[in-house]
């Protein structure tokens, strides 16, 4: 049979739109234009990366005379994968996560996975150039948060960083409705912000060990599930819910004192899973099977073992709470890996075969 190709540059525009229309996320538009000259003259930049950067926050603190000042802050984490097989994925492993930031001015930040805070000092152990036809790169997640501005010519001090709140995003946008875009939660105060209004509307509530629903229209809260019957534990405590379709996770994080370096136990997690039928909380144990959790500064996914080589399953990775006062020496440095199997904590380092997939570099980034 004869072989025969294609010539991509004469695609009609309103094919390519069409196309386009279709494409779920930024990135996947971003390589959709870089196939040829004819794709980008008939196709517009995607928007902004971080379409609410334009609305601020101010928050008035009792232990400051003027209101404090934030931003929402966007962060992507992305999954950069090789084309081609690999030739050792026991050795290398077959992704790269990575956290990036874009800034007003058009540079791309590396982010530290767990945190917030720039790494810096790396861009020797990088690229020099980066194709994104060359590889596959998936959008795994979107996060935010709340950012102090830059016109605020002052630190927080330690009382007011607990002002920094939860960011949340709508799912299900509807550009027919103006009524909501994001959610703020800042000390137990959910302010809701609007498409064309600033602001629709602040409510006060008491979360703790309670799982509310605020309609983002109405402002009504709604308690849908029955409050978490747990044990009390000297420890600090957070609470954060995760989709994994079709499942709502809700992951109760605790920090126990213990000493910079040590090895162990520092780490506690206690996770449950939505019983729509019962409407109430059920404990998994060791349920993941080959999925791990990531649980990020910003934002909380599942990632399939299968679907990304060099994962160490059933296990969560998260932020090590013993964090120095310094930007990261690489991506993933103040990380731990809790095992489901056997309850403990241990520094992500202390497991070089899976560390890897976020620091170094894969060698097959560089070929």
């Amino acid at each position: 049979m004869e072989n025969s190709s294609r010539d991509w540059s004469s695609f009609p525009d309103h094919l390519l739109a069409t196309i386009a229309d279709r494409l779920p996320t930024r990135i996947d538009t971003l390589r959709f234009r870089a196939v040829c000259t004819s794709f980008r003259a008939a196709l517009p930049p995607p928007p902004p990366p971080n379409p609410y950067s334009d609305i601020h926050y101010f928050h008035h603190s009792p232990t400051s005379n003027s209101p404090i000042h934030f931003f929402i802050a966007q962060s992507t984490v992305y999954a950069i994968q090789p084309l081609s097989q690999i030739s050792h994925p026991h050795h290398t492993p077959g992704a790269w996560l990575v956290k990036v930031e874009d800034s007003p001015s058009g540079d791309v930040k590396l982010l530290d996975p767990f945190y917030t805070s720039q790494v810096k000092n790396v861009s020797d152990k990088l690229p020099g150039s980066f194709n994104l036809l060359d590889y596959r790169v998936k959008e795994i997640s979107k996060g935010y948060r709340l950012e102090l501005a830059t016109d605020q010519q002052r630190e927080l001090s330690r009382s007011e960083r607990c002002y920094t709140g939860k960011v949340v995003v709508s799912a299900d946008e509807d550009d027919d409705d103006d009524e909501f875009a994001i959610m703020v939660l800042i000390q137990e105060k959910v302010v809701v912000y609007g498409k064309e209004e600033i602001t629709n509307g602040t409510i006060s509530i008491s979360y703790k060990d309670r799982t509310l629903c605020v309609d983002p229209k109405s402002l009504n809260v709604s308690e849908p599930v029955a409050p978490l019957r747990i044990s009390r534990i000297r420890a600090a405590s957070s609470f954060h819910l995760v989709k994994s379709s079709p499942d709502l996770f809700l992951i109760r994080k605790n920090y126990f004192s213990g000493k910079s370096g040590d090895r162990g136990c520092r780490v506690g997690l206690n996770i449950f899973k939505l019983d729509e039928g019962k409407d109430e909380w059920v404990t998994v144990k060791d349920e993941l099977q080959d999925r791990a959790l990531f649980m990020f500064k910003e934002c909380n996914f599942f990632l399939s073992a299968q679907e990304f080589s060099g994962l160490k399953w059933n296990c969560v990775y998260l932020p090590d709470r013993v964090r120095p006062n310094v930007d990261g020496d690489y991506p993933g440095s103040n990380a731990v890996i809790f095992s489901l199997e056997n309850g403990c904590a241990d520094k992500l380092s202390a497991f070089p075969g899976f560390s890897e997939i976020f620091w170094p570099p894969p060698s097959w980034l560089f070929s």
